[in-house]
C-alpha cells in the first residue's frame, strides 16, 4: 500500500491524468518482471519508480485526442443547463 501510495504521488506531481491506474500498471510490470526473474539491482521500490519513469516517458510520448468523441462533447447550451449550472454556482457560494 505504501509503494502505491508513493507511484500515486509520482504520477500526480508529474500531472499526468489517472495516477491511480498509471501506479497500478507500474506495480503490474514490476511484479511481472520480479516474477520473470528480472535482476534488481536495488529496492523493488527503486525498481517501481524506475517503471514508473518509464510509464510517464509512455504517457508523454501518446498523441493528445484530436477532439473529444461526439457522446463526450459539451451538451449543446438548454434551460435545463443553464439551470444546473446556476444551481452549482449557489452551491459553491455556500460553500465559501
Amino acid at each position: 500500500a505504501q509503494l502505491r501510495q508513493r507511484l500515486i504521488y509520482f504520477f500526480a506531481a508529474r500531472r499526468l491524468p489517472f495516477a491511480e491506474d498509471l501506479a497500478d500498471e507500474a506495480i503490474e510490470r514490476c511484479a511481472r518482471r520480479v516474477s520473470e526473474g528480472a535482476p534488481l539491482q536495488s529496492t523493488v521500490e527503486a525498481f517501481a519508480l524506475g517503471i514508473a519513469r518509464n510509464l510517464e516517458r509512455e504517457q508523454w510520448k501518446r498523441p493528445a485526442p484530436a477532439s473529444l468523441p461526439a457522446h463526450l462533447a459539451a451538451p449543446a447550451s438548454s434551460p435545463e443547463v443553464s439551470i444546473l449550472s446556476q444551481c452549482l454556482d449557489e452551491c459553491l457560494q455556500q460553500l465559501s
